[in-house]
């Protein structure tokens, strides 16, 4: 078992509760990542309305919830509570 993988699996699936409510379906299908594949994790997520997020991660569905997370921020939403 993977648990990087299983972590940002799950990760990504309770980030994705609070993003539905909030943005669209073919914002959603349209956001996308990429992974450097440099050996240090580094990945980038694109989201809507240019929202861009850059750092290191574990694994692309790790990288994908962040950056919604981020995105969500961006929005002055507080998604927590």
């Amino acid at each position: 078992m993977n648990y990087d993988a299983e972590f940002g699996r799950s990760f990504l699936k309770t980030t994705m509760v609070e993003v539905r409510k909030q943005v669209s379906k073919e914002a959603i299908k349209a956001a996308w990542t990429y992974n450097y594949k440099d050996g240090q994790g580094c990945m980038e997520f694109h989201g809507p309305d240019n929202f861009y997020l850059y750092g290191r991660y574990s694994n692309l569905w790790e990288c994908r919830a962040a950056g919604w997370q981020a995105y969500l921020e961006s929005l002055g939403n507080n998604h927590e509570n």
